[in-house]
């Protein structure tokens, strides 16, 4: 495993964070699209996991007003999504901020993955497919 420190790690983090906001991008557009083009898809867990996107997006945690202008759901809405995904402690609202942002639930997933995930292991760029 590489070090921490490495020069290399850095230049894929950037790597990694471009991608995952190409991505956000991507599921914030799916979240506008009408009904009949979203077939198959159940309407609240594509909204939650948008919502999910746009706060991991945002490093510093956003306010129920910014949250619902991204995602482009009523605020109502997604406040019911973010005390839904908060019961699971994969959102926290920061009170003395006032701002949402990932919870723990979320890096605990992450993890898991990545401790049963193959491509960290290979050469090059980690996020570059």
């Amino acid at each position: 495993m590489p070090e921490i420190g490495n020069s290399t790690d850095r230049f894929r983090k950037k790597d990694c964070i471009q991608k995952h906001r190409e991505d956000t991008e991507f599921m914030n557009a799916i979240s506008k699209r009408s009904d009949s083009e979203r077939s198959g898809q159940i309407q609240s867990v594509a909204r939650a996991i948008s919502v999910l996107n746009a706060l991991a997006a945002d490093e510093d945690g956003m306010t129920l007003t910014q949250i619902a202008h991204t995602v482009t759901l009523p605020p109502s809405t997604v406040h019911r999504l973010l005390t839904t995904l908060q019961q699971e402690r994969y959102v926290r609202f920061d009170t003395e901020r006032g701002a949402w942002q990932i919870g723990v639930q979320c890096f605990a997933v992450g993890t898991r993955s990545c401790a049963r995930a193959t491509w960290w292991r290979l050469p090059g760029p980690i996020c570059g497919v």
